[in-house]
């Protein structure tokens, strides 16, 4: 059982690394239509906002301290889940990272959860039956009324199936009721 947890321990400090950089747009072991990301706007086209995906395809956290719900819908124009924020009047702000000077809508793995970690940091995760994926965002301050920068912090995959739990503003992931990996804090915290 040792050598399974150093096993878990060394891919996940591997895939850590790999995705930490500060400037990392999203994580590229999930998405291939990076052509249309780059060029779609924040503001989804008529008809592929998250009113329009299916209920099967809309994912809703818990609300946070403040009322603010996050949905993750797949976007119909560019055919990945993004992430939207609703706040707790109604209104939709939209997700987006930035890409050199460029920004661009916020694309998350595939997402069957999506975790308030803090007021401001979530994660989108998922477990299949071989893999489970990870991405934990930190929102930035905005003026802007209807879109916000979201920074990764971390994300990458496990390869097994692990049940995703939230434990003092940090992602953890268990199997068989052990503990087994946690994602890196967020150093804004």
């Amino acid at each position: 059982m040792k050598s399974h947890h150093f096993l878990v321990l060394s891919v996940t400090l591997f895939l850590v690394s790999v995705a930490s950089a500060d400037n990392f747009l999203y994580c590229d072991l999930f998405n291939e239509r990076t052509d249309l990301i780059e060029k779609a706007p924040i503001i989804p086209p008529q008809g592929c906002g998250p009113e329009d995906a299916s209920p099967n395809e809309r994912v809703e956290s818990m609300p946070n301290a403040d009322g603010d719900i996050l949905v993750s819908f797949s976007r119909g124009d560019i055919k990945e889940n993004t992430v939207t924020l609703q706040t707790k009047e109604g209104k939709l702000r939209y997700l987006y990272q930035r890409n050199g000077s460029r920004k661009q809508p916020l694309v998350a793995p595939i997402t069957r959860k999506v975790l308030w970690l803090t007021d401001h940091t979530f994660a989108c995760v998922s477990s299949g039956r071989n893999n489970s994926f990870y991405a934990v965002y930190r929102l930035e301050p905005s003026d802007d009324a209807d879109r916000v920068e979201a920074r990764t912090i971390t994300c990458g995959v496990l390869e097994f199936r692990v049940d995703w739990k939230v434990n003092n503003g940090n992602l953890e992931a268990w199997s068989g009721g052990e503990f087994l990996h946690m994602s890196i804090e967020d150093p804004e915290d």
